[in-house]
């Protein structure tokens, strides 16, 4: 494509802008000349020029006061020459409003901040040619700024040299490349910063079966989904966080409380796997592989090397797959998962414990008098220390992130469990006429997953102008314990 220069300027206000001298020229713009093959030999192209305070329109001519075309650019036949100055323009001040495009003239566009590009073409609004123009301009724009984004990154990338920073010397060598791992820092924690998304159990199950139906017997898809649940601790964007001693790892807290919530409710699954779900009786033998696999989640949840903590979950979730490809061998008989309700019971239990503690810390976000009721309902209940009849419980301030984020990661995991136990428990549940209860409770803990919209965890008073993250999380957590109280209480009953 050929190009033209038009070499843009300002006019002192008292002139009338005529080439005797008063243009001062500003900066030099490449312009399409391509562009001139569209205007006609009457209602011609005209480029809406924005400068300062003033828009001049000028057509696609030879000269326009002072600003000459390069050597050998072509105009269009029928183009006017001479001043290249339209009869639009009369004075410095006057604006034209007879040139539009799509029904906008160069004041409206001005207006709504178009006007801050060089040059603006425009054609009549009828012309067969105006969306070419126009995309050729934002075309030539974008390139342009592509061309200075380039040049900017070379000499971005020029300061990083040995030899510029050689002449520069060691002080400003050092501050460049504190300064640069500060930002690196930053970034990587901004990008580790997030919290995984949710998935579809059944389809994780259908995925690791190879897409074979018949292989999701009872308890495959609540094994595949604690797999599921521990490569996303390990695998998430930043991997495992908990146990770095290095930026930014080391100096976020959000990502780590909530690899901590999700592992105990991990812990609290493997354990009534192994204990309950597996064995049919209290006399019954517990799984090998489960029996293995259980307590490598309950190594320590932060050790750095010796081994390192990811390298033993690693085991903990192969050993769990292990047993999940048994159970869909029907040729083993050996490995087996019971769907009963009396386990169900046992395990809705712990889960119902969990639930209330984070509803409790959540809850002292604001400071609460609560009375001691450790031994109400048992006149003969005794305790190994004297504890006061009233407590003051608040959470510190420093510690309200925290607990926040543990009660994220756990409700997160726990909100995959409880959906897979709907699909391996189906017939408890329907027989119980309890689908529904679980299906509640899940929707509780899918309302704990909402985004928040403020940066930080806001921490208002309970009835005060602000939002408190804290207690709104604990009603929702509140909520499902109630329910899976009832759950509970039901599947005793039938």
């Amino acid at each position: 494509m050929d190009f033209f220069n038009i070499l843009l300027g300002s006019c002192r206000p008292a002139d009338s802008c005529t080439h005797d001298g008063n243009l001062r020229p500003k900066r030099r713009v490449r312009f399409p000349s391509s562009l001139l093959n569209y205007v006609p030999a009457n209602n011609g192209l005209t480029c809406c020029l924005g400068h300062g305070d003033r828009v001049f329109a000028i057509t696609a001519d030879t000269t326009f006061h002072g600003a000459a075309l390069a050597p050998g650019a072509r105009t269009a036949p029928g183009a006017r020459s001479g001043t290249g100055f339209d009869e639009y323009h009369q004075g410095p001040r006057r604006r034209p409003g007879n040139i539009s495009l799509f029904g906008y003239t160069c004041d409206d566009l001005r207006r709504i901040g178009i006007g801050v590009w060089p040059i603006l073409l425009f054609t009549d609004r009828n012309s067969p040619e105006a969306a070419a123009t126009v995309f050729d301009s934002v075309k030539f724009r974008v390139e342009q700024l592509w061309q200075n984004l380039s040049e900017n990154i070379r000499r971005l990338i020029s300061l990083y040299r040995p030899n510029t920073m050689a002449e520069k010397g060691i002080v400003w060598s050092s501050g460049l490349i504190i300064v640069t791992l500060i930002l690196v820092i930053v970034l990587l924690g901004f990008l580790w910063n997030k919290e995984p998304d949710p998935f579809d159990v059944r389809q994780v199950a259908l995925e690791r079966a190879d897409g074979n139906a018949d292989a999701l017997v009872t308890g495959y898809i609540f094994t595949s989904t604690l797999e599921k649940i521990g490569e996303t601790l390990l695998d998430k964007r930043g991997g495992y966080l908990s146990n770095d001693r290095l930026p930014p790892g080391v100096l976020m807290d959000n990502v780590p409380n909530w690899e901590f919530g999700v592992l105990v409710i991990l812990r609290d699954a493997s354990s009534a796997l192994r204990n309950h779900f597996s064995r049919s009786q209290t006399q019954s033998t517990e799984d090998p592989d489960l029996g293995e696999a259980e307590p490598k989640f309950n190594f320590n949840n932060n050790n750095w090397i010796l081994p390192p903590t990811e390298s033993i979950y690693r085991d903990g979730i192969g050993l769990l797959a292990v047993y999940r490809m048994r159970l869909a061998d029907k040729s083993r008989q050996d490995t087996q998962f019971y769907a009963r309700a009396d386990n169900l019971r046992q395990y809705l239990e712990i889960v119902e414990k969990r639930l209330g503690s984070l509803s409790q810390r959540l809850s002292a976000s604001v400071g609460q008098v609560r009375l001691n009721t450790d031994l109400a309902g048992d006149p003969e209940a005794r305790q190994t220390t004297r504890t006061l009849g009233t407590l003051v419980v608040k959470t510190s301030w420093n510690e309200l992130d925290d607990v926040f984020y543990e009660a994220r990661g756990a409700t997160w995991a726990l909100m995959h469990i409880l959906i897979a136990i709907e699909h391996d428990f189906a017939d408890v549940l329907g027989t119980k006429n309890a689908v529904v209860s679980l299906r509640q409770i899940i929707r509780e803990l899918e309302a704990t997953q909402q985004y928040t919209l403020s940066p930080v965890i806001l921490n208002g008073s309970g009835f005060g102008i602000f939002a408190n993250y804290s207690l709104t999380l604990a009603n929702y957590v509140a909520r499902a314990d109630a329910a899976i109280i009832d759950l509970r209480e039901l599947l005793a009953r039938g």
